[in-house]
């Protein structure tokens, strides 16, 4: 099965990414009708008390070396028709085309770079959109009731991704032809073989989905598919848009794949966004420190004061000694005191991190701060326990649970922005999380278990090899603000399937 190509299809929840990390891809807006544009996403991670994940052998520091925030805006929306409108002002193409009657100066030349990348990433989003409807029809079974009509939308689609694919090609060689530039040439070249590449892998993808379906009235879609797929990889042949064939065939295919991790990266530019992370405590501690010195240097001063000028305690007798040196002794305790307080509040009172978010013009347009914390089990609020211990076991769902919860939240601000015209197709921005979970597993136990069983028809016993696994169970509480201030709260639930080598896979719960 293609993982990859079926995680890509859904946002929102989480998914397999290889066997030690997850991954969940979130979206937020930029709106402009609320008071605060904020969102709060809170993730509690209930642990199995086995595993003996805790705030000694899992310290707050280790849970951020292995929890990765990838921050870029979403790529804009379109439909293959507005992509190919030669009318809407918000296809690339349209912007491109509108550059050809001018010189090729610096600015233009790095506009229709601009443009072009952001084409391929958008006919990516685009076509991906269109296999899940189709994906998400035929998880619904209905196909069966309407093939005609479902054969007509499989049309569509190819003739929506040709008429597009010739579209691009047209508008290569016009570019090419006309302004014989070597990095623009290159450019084009690239974006040309991402998008053959995509179209091939998307296909191939969703074929492999229509075949279950077993219908012969759909042969001939399936065969309109298997041509585009054919024809995108004999194209790519033609014109050396592939990695150099080596004589080891798996050379070549890891090759191809890093080529394609590269052209990946080269699409995303347009997307990409700028950001510096700062610990938030650190910055406050020197300030705090101070207080706690000023405080506790305050206390000493007005207790050496008052013995001093005590009228039954002489100067250096044996008890102004003593005194001073129990004053000062008390005024490092209180300074120690109140520094280890501040410590245990600042976890309340401040983010762990503070992400600024920029975009390539160095503007900030958001800030993501990050708290991690171990929870007790009766500091876990009323509404994630009700959602804990619904649909999550239906076998012994009344035994006591013995786990240990885990807190991380991230809370986003966007700020008020104008934007120039040239970025107001990008008005929302994607956060990838990914929690690599390695040190979860040390203290697993092996993969399998070896347990005799007893033959009714031989009374022979045999072993059995039984699969040992860890459940990691996730609540994910998203809260939104609406333009009258009142908070929105979603919650989502999903179940982590895990075992000393890593994990075997992961459910989204819905109940």
């Amino acid at each position: 099965m293609n993982t990859d190509f079926h995680n890509e299809l859904e946002d929102g929840y989480i998914h397999f990414r290889d066997n030690l990390q997850f991954e969940l891809k979130s979206e937020f807006s930029f709106k402009s009708d609320v008071k605060q544009n904020r969102v709060i996403q809170e993730f509690y991670l209930f642990v199995p008390e086995s595993l003996q994940i805790n705030s000694h052998t899992y310290p707050k520091s280790q849970f951020y070396l292995d929890e990765t925030s990838l921050i870029r805006y979403k790529t804009p929306n379109f439909t293959f028709a507005e992509l190919s409108d030669a009318s809407n002002s918000r296809s690339p193409i349209t912007r491109i085309k509108s550059l050809c009657n001018k010189t090729l100066d610096p600015k233009n030349k790095a506009t229709i770079i601009y443009e072009i990348k952001l084409y391929g990433s958008v006919f990516r989003s685009t076509l991906r959109k269109a296999i899940a409807h189709l994906i998400n029809v035929i998880k619904a079974g209905t196909v069966s009731d309407s093939q005609e009509e479902f054969a007509a939308s499989l049309h569509k689609l190819c003739l929506n991704v040709s008429a597009c694919r010739a579209q691009f090609l047209e508008l290569k060689e016009e570019i090419v032809q006309k302004y014989e530039d070597a990095t623009l040439r290159e450019n084009f070249n690239y974006v040309d073989e991402f998008i053959s590449t995509v179209i091939e892998q998307y296909l191939t993808g969703f074929i492999q989905k229509l075949r279950t379906l077993l219908h012969a009235n759909l042969a001939v879609s399936d065969e309109q598919l298997c041509k585009l797929v054919i024809a995108e990889n004999v194209y790519r042949e033609k014109h050396h848009l592939k990695a150099i064939q080596q004589e080891d065939t798996s050379s070549t295919d890891a090759a191809n794949l890093f080529r394609q991790g590269l052209l990946h990266k080269f699409m995303n530019e347009p997307l990409h966004l700028l950001s510096s992370r700062a610990a938030v405590i650190q910055t406050h501690a020197p300030i705090l420190g101070a207080v706690a010195a000023g405080v506790s240097m305050l206390v000493y001063m007005a207790l050496f004061v008052y013995l001093w000028q005590h009228p039954l305690v002489v100067m250096n007798s044996t008890p102004f000694v003593a005194s001073v040196v129990f004053f000062y002794i008390l005024k490092d305790r209180i300074k120690e005191g109140l520094k280890s307080y501040y410590q245990k509040k600042a976890v309340k009172w401040f983010p762990d991190y503070r992400i600024t978010i920029y975009n390539q013009a160095r503007q900030g347009i958001g800030q993501l701060n990050e708290s991690f914390m171990f929870k007790p089990k009766e500091e876990i609020p009323p509404d994630i326990l009700k959602e804990r211990n619904q649909g999550f076991h239906n076998d012994l769902d009344s035994l006591q649970r013995h786990e240990t919860v885990i807190h991380y939240e991230r809370e986003l601000s966007l700020f008020p922005l104008i934007l120039p015209p040239q970025s107001r197709r990008r008005n929302e921005l994607v956060i990838i999380f990914r929690l690599n979970l390695i040190e979860f597993l040390e203290k697993a136990s092996n993969p399998y278990v070896f347990e005799p069983y007893l033959t009714p028809e031989t009374s022979e016993i045999i072993y059995k090899q039984i699969p040992k696994v860890y459940h990691l169970d996730i609540i994910l509480k998203n809260t939104q603000f609406n333009n009258l201030n009142q908070k929105i709260e979603e919650f989502k639930k999903f179940r982590i399937i895990l075992d000393k080598t890593g994990i075997k896979r992961v459910e989204n719960v819905n109940c």
